[in-house]
């Protein structure tokens, strides 16, 4: 890990500076995660000579309008006016989806709900990650521009690595908030766990069957969040003392 501060002397661990002028790849803190692309555009293919600065690195999660409306959109609204919009809406426009040939995609319930909460939850996670990121210490990027580090390389092997440690408690929390909000898929027939839940009731009148759908939620929520936690203990295992 980088430190340093405006004015002062860069300290570096030798390992760091050793394995890149050798061309060795620095492994970063934690598996590398796929993250959307446009937080990179621009950057990533600029010139290895570039210099580089602490507001160069906060230029990848500067948001453009598309993006900030996008993001502002989909974390405003109810998931399920988006499903509703998706499922619903788009059919209006049956003739031009047909023209391009998505139409096989967006008559089936599942698709449709499936990629309303991919935009929705991707929102989300966008957030999380440019707060992830944006948290880094400037002292790390002033210690890359001291050693004359790329920015890609900075970006790749110094600053995300410590922005995925931030944030993967709230990516454990995104995903479970999706398992739980998955559940209104069903007022677009699609027959998950709450649509059969559902579809049970209605033939039965027992009430029992939506005791046993929360029963079965809560199993798989915390089966979703021990495995989290042991994940998130077994990377973050060199911080602890």
């Amino acid at each position: 890990m980088l430190m340093g501060n405006s004015g002062s002397r860069i300290a570096l661990v030798g390992d760091i500076q050793l394995g890149h002028r050798q061309g060795i790849p620095i492994r970063p803190a934690l598996h590398q995660r796929t993250i959307d692309d446009n937080c990179l555009d621009g950057d990533v293919n600029c010139p290895r000579r570039y210099p580089l600065s602490a507001s160069d690195l906060r230029a990848y999660v500067e948001e453009s309008g598309a993006q900030y409306a996008y993001v502002y959109l989909f974390r405003s609204t109810p998931m399920l006016l988006q499903i509703f919009l998706v499922y619903y809406g788009l059919g209006s426009f049956r003739p031009q989806i047909e023209a391009m040939g998505l139409w096989w995609f967006f008559r089936e319930a599942w698709y449709c709900a499936a990629f309303a909460m991919t935009l929705n939850t991707a929102a989300y996670q966008a957030e999380i990650l440019r707060g992830a990121i944006q948290s880094v210490p400037r002292g790390q990027t002033e210690g890359a521009k001291s050693l004359g580090l790329p920015t890609p390389i900075t970006f790749w092997k110094i600053i995300l690595p410590q922005a995925l440690i931030v944030a993967l408690r709230p990516y454990g929390n995104e995903i479970i908030f999706m398992i739980k909000g998955s559940a209104v898929v069903a007022v677009v027939t699609v027959l998950d766990l709450m649509g059969q839940t559902r579809y049970a009731f209605s033939r039965t009148f027992d009430y029992q069957t939506y005791l046993w759908a929360a029963i079965f939620y809560l199993t798989i929520v915390e089966a979703l969040r021990h495995t989290w936690a042991w994940l998130e203990a077994r990377l973050t295992r060199h911080l602890k003392r």
